[in-house]
């Protein structure tokens, strides 16, 4: 074996092989543009992303459930596919986003100390010199990207998708060709022509148990009934066939007042249609103007007052939103320590009456006219950073704090009380 030696690289040849490689002398290591991520910090991530990303799931899916009986009722009304109802169905996601991502965030964040609190995991790591704070670094990092998501979510997505939404609802109305048509009721196509019919099949566009009457100015007039009926497109838009099958016809002469009376297999009925309205412009409600629209029309005169005030306190909310991110996980690792010797839960349950309070007061001061949108919102909000601070501040400067104690001590009161009037009920049965 042979070693011939190189200012970069060696070659090693083996007896009479080929074989060779080459390796550098100089190993480079990998440059971390950025602090290496401690165990802590990985730790904490994954303790947090299942019930953070679970809660989002499931805040989505309720929305499914709660409106998809709504909007495919209000489809198969217009006469639509279902495909218009996964569309409205998607355009309602966003409207979810600004309650789901605060909330996912502070169930994050108490699940995975409360986790650390029940295995004494918590107390491990405040023996080695680890204060809440050190704790809450990955939970401030995951909250800093919920408020980026949620500042682009609720400042562009959503106004996008809410008139998105008002627009595919009003086209559902008027139907695939302009005409809105409803089962089970008397629908005037024009001025002189009424439909009803009792069933319509959106798979094959088909309407069940058609009855049509009309009266044109130079014509018999004439009553139409028929097993089915389907519209046809023409290459006029404002044109429309209505091709009835298997029905009855009943003509009246304007002049001699006779009716004929005739069966068909098929009949051709030409409708024309008046030109619909067009759909409102975007920016007619405040729900649907970006950050930047709104900071512009609270402050323009063409605009009535209560919609300028409406603009600036929708603004201020959707700011406050993105600030609550940074406020949750403080209020998180607060309320998740447990009692002395106990595993209550009722932390959990309070974290999230304080936030869903908190939020509720935001949607009230944006609608309350009568009042400045400013004090109430900035009000709340101060009040919800108080209330927070106050809490993180006794679980991190008092030894053996527990921030939620006059809570604890408050239920454990009632407890006793509602004992007492069980056991003098239940002696005074006996």
């Amino acid at each position: 074996m042979s070693l011939v030696p190189s200012a970069n690289s060696a070659t090693i040849a083996l007896g009479r092989g080929e074989l060779a490689f080459r390796a550098r002398a100089t190993s480079i290591r990998p440059h971390w543009p950025l602090p290496k991520p401690h165990w802590l910090d990985l730790y904490m991530a994954r303790r947090m992303l299942v019930p953070t990303l679970s809660t989002i799931g499931i805040t989505i899916a309720l929305m499914v459930l709660q409106y998809m009986p709504t909007v495919f009722t209000r489809i198969m009304q217009g006469g639509g596919d279902s495909g218009a109802v996964w569309r409205m169905l998607a355009y309602l996601l966003p409207e979810y986003f600004d309650l789901s991502l605060p909330i996912s965030l502070l169930l994050g964040t108490v699940l995975a100390c409360r986790a650390l609190n029940l295995a004494s995991e918590m107390d491990g790591l405040a023996a080695c010199g680890i204060g809440p704070f050190r704790i809450l670094r990955m939970p401030i990092a995951i909250a800093a990207v919920i408020a980026v998501l949620s500042i682009v979510m609720t400042g562009y997505v959503q106004p996008l998708s809410a008139y998105a939404y008002d627009s595919l609802v009003f086209r559902a109305k008027l139907g695939d060709f302009g005409i809105p048509v409803q089962p089970g009721r008397v629908n005037r196509l024009t001025d002189d022509t009424a439909l009803s019919f009792r069933e319509f099949n959106s798979r094959s566009g088909r309407m069940r148990g058609v009855f049509l009457q009309t009266h044109p100015r130079d014509g018999a007039d004439g009553v139409f009934t028929a097993q089915s009926g389907a519209f046809i497109k023409t290459k006029n838009e404002r044109d429309v066939i209505l091709r009835l099958l298997n029905g009855r016809l009943a003509l009246t002469d304007p002049v001699s007042q006779a009716i004929t009376v005739l069966d068909f297999r098929q009949y051709d009925v030409a409708i024309h249609i008046p030109k619909a309205a067009a759909f409102r412009s975007r920016g007619g409600r405040e729900v649907e103007m970006t950050l930047p629209e709104l900071n512009a029309a609270r402050s323009d005169p063409s605009l009535t007052p209560e919609l300028r005030r409406l603009a600036g306190g929708e603004l201020q909310r959707r700011i406050i939103l993105t600030l609550i991110c940074f406020v949750v996980p403080f209020l998180g690792i607060a309320v998740a320590k447990p009692p002395l010797r106990s595993t209550s839960a009722g932390g959990v349950v309070a974290g999230l009456v304080m936030l869903v309070l908190m939020l509720k007061a935001l949607d009230i001061g944006v609608q309350a006219v009568s009042l400045p949108a400013a004090p109430l919102l900035w009000g709340s909000f101060l009040l919800f950073v108080l209330v927070s601070a106050r809490l993180y501040h006794i679980l991190a400067r008092t030894p053996g704090g527990q921030p939620l104690s006059y809570l604890y001590d408050l239920a454990g009161a009632l407890g006793d009380v509602i004992h007492r009037l069980q056991v003098q009920r239940g002696r005074a049965r006996w």
